[in-house]
């Protein structure tokens, strides 16, 4: 059984989005940790490193309004969710835990869980990003941390998590059910 995080003070909002996307979340990453951005030519990993959004190798051909699809800037204290809904237009939700205690919470219990992210190799490192490999196909992507480099191939060894918060709420019939979730971090466990 999950352990339920029952100090949580979680705000969610609509969020309006100005016309050029790209600025705009370049504009607010400061107050996140990173950037991961789902474009038709592929997944574009950020970090934020001294207040600016530093994008992974090569992520910039990527990270712009006519291919973005849905963007989201996470950290440990909220996440900033973009996504297109039509031709030129995006959406955007915040959820922030952050907010003032004054502020009535959509959201008062938590438990986090880390997701396994593709990579059992270290191929190179570049400006705080770890290109990782896997499997005999050679998938690879520039992970927004620094992994511990390792040439051999381990099929076994995932050293990557994508840490997600799932918030909950009591349901009708008394049960604790999921009712959102946002991303937090991205870490490199120690092999």
């Amino acid at each position: 059984m999950r352990e339920l995080n029952n100090k949580t003070h979680a705000v969610r909002r609509t969020v309006d989005v100005p016309g050029d996307v790209i600025a705009w979340l370049k504009a607010e990453a400061p107050a996140y940790r990173f950037l991961l951005a789902h474009c038709e030519g592929g997944v574009a990993w950020g970090r934020v490193a001294d207040g600016a959004l530093v994008l992974a190798p090569g992520a910039a051909a990527l990270f712009t309004t006519a291919v973005l699809q849905e963007a989201r800037l996470i950290g440990e204290d909220g996440e900033l969710h973009v996504w297109r809904v039509g031709g030129s237009s995006f959406r955007a939700t915040r959820i922030d835990e952050r907010a003032q205690q004054a502020e009535k919470p959509d959201f008062t219990q938590a438990y986090d869980e880390p997701y396994v992210l593709w990579g059992t190799r270290c191929e190179q490192q570049e400006n705080g990003f770890s290109l990782m490999s896997d499997g005999v196909q050679g998938l690879r992507h520039w992970a927004p941390v620094d992994v511990a480099p390792r040439s051999e191939y381990a099929e076994s060894v995932r050293s990557l998590r994508l840490v997600a918060r799932v918030y909950v709420v009591q349901g009708e019939n008394g049960a604790v059910q999921p009712a959102a979730s946002r991303l937090v971090r991205v870490e490199a466990e120690a092999n």
